[in-house]
C-alpha cells in the first residue's frame, strides 16, 4: 500500500498503521565521523508523491522521474511537500537505507491555516503529547528516522514556549525509540513568534536550535551569517556541523544550479552541514529530450569534493546495480534502486548502468574501484575488478555477491581483494586515480564544440607584465612580453567523480589546450603576437575537479602607442591592448577583468626604459558591436612617461649656452663687428644643427611640439642679436659714430639719441629680461 500525507491534527491523532510493506533497515551507517559536515537532501518535487513514487512503479514515459542514485555523497534524506505531516514514500526509505542514509519526515505549517494547526496541537500539554506520540509512532511503523519541523507562520507570544517544549520532548523520544534520529528545526519563527527568516543561527532563533538536533537555516545567507552560525554553535557547546546551511537549487537567494558546488565549499569549508532544497530541478527545468539519470550524476559529480564518500559498513552485501528500470527501460520503480558503486566507472556524467537491465558495465582496461570498505570491515581495502576489455559484472541474473573471508571469480572478471598491495591514495588516505588515468576518461568522450553549461560562460582575464622592451615613436609602437591568465569553469570536464588523487591536475598546455573548449580570444589590435616556444611552449593548463579551468600562456606582442607629441620631450605615451573573443559574442562569451586581485600586475616592480618609465596602468570593459553581434572588449591602458633627462642635456643646456653666447657680442665693442658677427652666425649654426638630429627620430607630424618652440624661439634670440649688430654696424660705418632719432609724434614725450655704445648696453639688460620671460612662460605652459 502507498503511502500519503496527513491533513489534519485530527488525522494525525487518530492515526493507525494500515499497510502490508517490506521496510529496508538501515544498513551500511557510518558513525565514525562525528565531526564532518554533513549533507541533507530536502526533496521537494511538483507537489510530491507523484506517480512514479508509488510502490509498483510506472512508465517513465508517462512520469519523468528523478533518478537519485549519489546516496553515498549525502547523509540523510528528507521527503517535503506542503502537507501538514509528511511521510516519505516506501521506495526513498528502501533506497536511503540500503546506503546508510538517514530518512526524515516533514511537519510543515504555514499561513493562516498553519497558524491554527499550530494553536491545535500546542493547546495544551496532553496535546502536545498526543502529538509527539503519534508523530514516533509514525516514524517507528514506516522506518524513518526523523522530521523536519518547518514552522512558516507567526505564532502567539505565548505559544512559543509551547512549541520549544514540544520540540525539546519530540527529539527526547525520537532519541529513546529510534536509533540514530534526528530532529531538524527550520530557520523561520523567531524567539518573539514573528517570522523573520534569519539565515544563521542567532541570538533570535537560537533557543530553537537547542530544543532540536539541529537547524536548516534559510537561503539568503552571506559570509558574515556563516560566520555567525560557526561561532554561535560553538557558545552553544554545539558542534557547526548541527548547522544546515540552506542551499537551493533552483537560485533563491544563493547560488545554485549546475554551480550549486560554489555554495557548498564556502559552507562546508568552515565546518558547517549542507541542506539541499528541492534537486528535483534536474528534471522540473530541464527538457524532455535530455536524460535525467545522466543530469543528476553530472550534477552530483561536481559536489564530489565537498561530499566526501560514506563507505560499505557492513557485508555480506549483494547488488546487481539496478538504477530501478526494467523491460528494457519501459517501466522504472523506485523501490527496485539497488546497491549503487561508490565510484562511476565511465567517463563524464555517464554512470555504469545500462538502461533497462542490471549490471556495471566496464569500458576501460585495468583495475576499477568499485567500493569503499569502512576499515572494520575489510581492513580498509577496497573491492576491485580487473577487465582486459568490456566487462558487465552481472551474469545470468545472479547479483554480485561480496563476503567478508572471500570474494568470488567469475569467467569475465577477477574480483580481488588487495590486502599486501598498497595503491596510491588521497589525502583522505582513500585509492585514487592518477592524473593520466583521469585526463583520458574526462576527454574520452568530451565534445570541445559544445558551449559549457549550454552558453553565457564567464571568462575572467588577468595580465601579468613581465617586461617591456621598447618604445618606438617612429611608428607608434610598444613591444611586450606578459603573461595572459584565463580563468572559465567547464562541467564537463568535471572530474570529481573519477575519485582523482588530487583536486587539481596540470597538463602539457600546449597539446591539451587543442583538445578542450577555449573561449578563443586575442589581443586584436596588436601588431604582432607570438607565444614562447623555448625551450618549449610556454602554455600553462590547470584543470580542477570540479571543471575550473586556468589557462596561462605567455607571450610577446607588439601593440600600438597614441601620443599628440605637442609637450615632447615632456610627454607621455599611451598604449593600448584590446582582448577580445574572436569567435563568441557576448550572448555566449561575458569576458571580465578578474576582481579578486588586481587584474594587471607588474612582475618586476617598475618598468623603466631608457628613454620611458611607466607611472600608469588601467583597466576598462566596452561592448563592440560588430556585424555578427556584439563582443565584450577588455582594454588594457598603459601610460609611459618619457624621461626628458637626455633632452635636458643634449638640447636644452646646449640651446641656452648658445644664447648666452650670442649676448657676448654685446659685451665685445662697436668696432669689433667680424667678432661679433662669428660668434653670432655660429650659436644659430650650432642651434640649427641640434635641432636637426632631434627632430630626425621623431615622428613627421606637422604638430607644433613643446621643443619645436623652445629651439625656434631660441634662435629667434640669437637671430634677433644679429638683427642687434647688423643696427650697430650701420651706427659705426666707414669708422664714423651716428646717431639714430626716431620721429617722434604725438605720443613722445622726449625722443631720444640711439648710438651703437647705447643699443648695446640697451639690448645687454633687455634680451637677457626677455628671455626669462620666455622661460617662465614656456617652462609654465609645458611642464603645468
Amino acid at each position: 500500500m502507498d503511502v500519503g500525507p496527513l491533513g489534519s491534527v485530527e488525522a494525525l491523532w487518530a492515526y493507525e498503521p494500515t499497510f502490508c510493506a517490506e521496510l529496508e533497515p538501515l544498513q551500511n551507517y557510518d558513525s565514525h565521523h562525528p565531526d564532518r559536515p554533513e549533507v541533507l537532501v530536502c526533496h521537494d518535487m511538483q507537489g510530491g508523491y507523484l506517480p512514479h513514487e508509488k510502490t509498483g512503479g510506472c512508465s517513465p514515459v508517462d512520469s519523468r522521474p528523478f533518478v537519485f542514485l549519489n546516496h553515498w555523497q549525502i547523509d540523510y534524506f528528507c521527503y517535503f511537500s506542503h502537507n501538514f505531516i509528511t511521510i516519505p514514500p516506501i521506495g526513498w526509505i528502501n533506497s536511503a537505507h540500503k546506503h546508510g542514509v538517514r530518512v526524515l519526515g516533514t511537519l510543515i505549517t504555514e499561513d493562516d491555516g498553519g497558524k491554527a494547526l499550530c494553536e491545535k496541537f500546542l493547546s495544551s500539554p496532553e496535546a502536545i503529547e498526543q502529538t509527539v506520540e503519534a508523530l514516533v509512532k509514525i516514524a517507528k511503523d514506516w522506518n524513518f528516522e526523523g522530521y523536519l519541523i518547518n514552522i512558516e507562520n507567526e505564532l502567539e507570544v505565548h505559544l512559543v514556549d509551547e512549541m520549544l517544549n514540544f520540540l525539546k520532548k519530540l527529539t527526547h523520544s525520537l532519541h529513546e525509540n529510534i536509533p540514530h534520529s534526528k530532529l531538524i528545526w527550520y530557520d523561520a519563527v523567531i524567539h518573539s513568534g514573528k517570522l523573520v527568516w534569519q539565515n544563521s543561527l542567532n541570538e533570535k532563533n537560537r533557543d530553537f536550535f537547542q530544543a532540536s538536533d539541529g537547524m536548516f537555516t534559510n537561503y539568503g545567507w552571506n559570509q558574515e551569517d556563516l560566520m555567525q552560525s560557526v561561532e554561535m554553535s560553538k557558545a552553544l557547546d554545539s558542534c557547526p556541523k548541527n548547522v544546515f546551511t540552506g542551499v537551493d537549487v533552483f537560485a533563491r537567494g544563493c547560488v545554485g544550479g549546475w554551480q550549486c558546488w560554489q555554495s557548498f565549499e564556502v559552507a562546508v569549508n568552515r565546518g558547517l552541514s549542507v541542506a539541499l532544497f528541492a534537486p528535483g530541478w534536474i528534471v522540473e527545468k530541464h527538457s524532455e529530450k535530455s536524460d535525467v539519470t545522466k543530469n543528476g550524476l553530472r550534477f552530483w559529480s561536481f559536489l564530489r569534493s565537498c561530499t566526501p564518500l560514506r563507505p560499505l559498513t557492513s557485508l555480506p552485501l549483494s547488488t546487481d546495480f539496478s538504477a530501478g528500470f526494467a523491460e528494457n527501460g519501459q517501466w522504472w520503480c523506485l523501490s527496485k534502486i539497488a546497491i549503487q558503486p561508490h565510484w562511476p566507472l565511465l567517463p563524464k556524467e555517464d554512470h555504469p548502468i545500462t538502461i533497462g537491465k542490471p549490471g556495471l558495465t566496464l569500458v576501460t582496461p585495468g583495475i576499477h574501484k568499485i567500493f569503499k570498505l569502512e576499515a572494520k570491515v575489510c581492513d580498509g581495502d577496497e573491492v576491485l575488478i580487473t577487465a582486459s576489455s568490456t566487462v558487465i559484472v552481472h551474469l545470468n541474473g545472479s547479483p554480485l555477491t561480496l563476503k567478508e573471508d572471500q570474494l568470488d571469480n567469475n569467467e569475465l572478471g577477477k574480483y580481488r581483494h588487495r590486502k599486501n598491495q598498497v595503491p596510491a591514495t588521497n589525502a583522505n588516505g582513500e585509492p585514487c586515480a592518477d592524473d593520466a588515468e583521469v585526463l583520458a576518461a574526462v576527454l574520452k568522450t568530451y565534445e570541445k564544440m559544445d558551449l559549457p553549461s549550454g552558453g553565457n560562460v564567464s571568462v575572467s582575464v588577468e595580465i601579468w607584465v613581465q617586461e617591456v622592451s621598447k618604445i618606438i615613436e617612429i611608428t607608434s609602437e610598444f613591444e611586450l612580453d606578459i603573461y595572459v591568465t584565463e580563468r572559465w569553469t567547464d562541467p564537463s570536464l568535471a572530474y570529481a567523480h573519477l575519485n582523482p588523487c588530487k583536486s587539481n591536475i596540470s597538463v602539457d598546455g600546449g597539446k591539451v589546450i587543442r583538445e578542450i573548449w577555449t573561449p578563443q580570444v586575442c589581443f586584436v589590435n596588436t601588431k604582432y603576437a607570438s607565444i614562447h616556444n623555448s625551450p618549449f611552449t610556454n602554455i600553462f593548463l590547470q584543470i580542477y575537479s570540479n571543471g575550473s579551468i586556468w589557462h596561462n600562456y605567455r607571450t610577446k606582442l607588439v601593440g600600438p602607442c597614441s601620443s599628440t607629441l605637442r609637450t615632447f620631450p615632456i610627454d607621455q605615451q599611451k598604449c593600448m591592448l584590446f582582448y577580445e573573443s574572436f569567435t563568441h559574442n557576448v550572448n555566449e562569451v561575458q569576458l571580465r577583468w578578474i576582481d579578486t586581485v588586481p587584474p594587471i600586475t607588474i612582475l618586476k616592480g617598475n618598468i623603466t626604459l631608457p628613454d620611458y618609465v611607466l607611472v600608469d596602468f588601467q583597466t576598462s570593459t566596452e561592448l563592440r558591436l560588430y556585424p555578427p553581434g556584439v563582443f565584450n572588449e577588455l582594454i588594457a591602458a598603459f601610460t609611459f612617461q618619457r624621461l626628458y633627462g637626455f633632452y635636458i642635456l643634449q638640447v636644452y643646456v646646449p640651446a641656452y649656452i648658445s644664447v648666452f653666447i650670442s649676448w657676448v657680442s654685446f659685451y665685445l665693442g662697436a668696432e669689433q663687428i667680424p667678432s661679433r658677427t662669428t660668434v653670432g652666425v655660429n650659436s644659430l649654426l650650432a642651434l640649427t644643427f641640434q635641432f636637426g638630429s632631434v627632430v630626425s627620430n621623431l615622428p613627421k607630424t606637422s604638430e607644433v611640439k613643446a621643443i619645436d618652440v623652445w629651439i625656434l624661439s631660441s634662435m629667434a634670440f640669437i637671430f634677433a642679436s644679429l638683427i642687434e649688430l647688423a643696427v650697430v654696424g650701420y651706427l659705426t660705418k666707414n669708422g664714423k659714430h651716428q646717431t639714430i632719432r626716431c620721429q617722434c609724434s604725438w605720443m613722445c614725450y622726449k625722443c631720444p639719441e640711439w648710438t651703437a655704445g647705447k643699443l648695446d648696453r640697451a639690448s645687454s639688460v633687455l634680451f637677457p629680461f626677455f628671455f626669462l620671460v620666455f622661460n617662465i612662460w614656456y617652462w609654465f605652459i609645458f611642464l603645468g
